[in-house]
């Protein structure tokens, strides 16, 4: 999905228009509900907040890593895959500047 910004000039409000449909080369771009149903190879993964994108031990990445290298893995489900605990252990090792600006500590995530 692709979209473009129509700003207000009398006040802050923008709107985003859907512009485009983005398709592969099978011409499918149904993908609105998630790839659970439409990816066959898939591998399930929680959410890891607690390391950076990339890193080896950042769920994802050890999934896709494991997966790469034929080991097996669970088929990604419907639904979200975060539980309230991981959640919770994961908010306990977010990443914060030493010194933060006001809005970095009143919204924890912005940089």
């Amino acid at each position: 999905m692709g979209q473009i910004a129509l700003d207000r000039p009398q006040c802050d409000d923008r709107l985003r228009a859907v512009a485009f449909s983005v398709q592969n080369s099978l011409r499918s771009s149904a993908y609105f509900d998630g790839l659970a149903g439409t990816v066959k190879a898939s591998c399930r993964s929680d959410d890891d907040i607690g390391h950076a994108l990339g890193d080896p031990q950042e769920a994802s990445t050890r999934q896709a890593l494991d997966f790469l290298a034929g080991r097996s893995c669970t088929p990604i489900a419907s639904g979200p895959s975060v539980t309230g605990q991981s959640l919770k252990e994961s908010v306990r090792k977010l990443v914060s500047p030493h010194r933060p600006s006001t809005i970095q500590r009143e919204v924890p995530g912005s940089f």
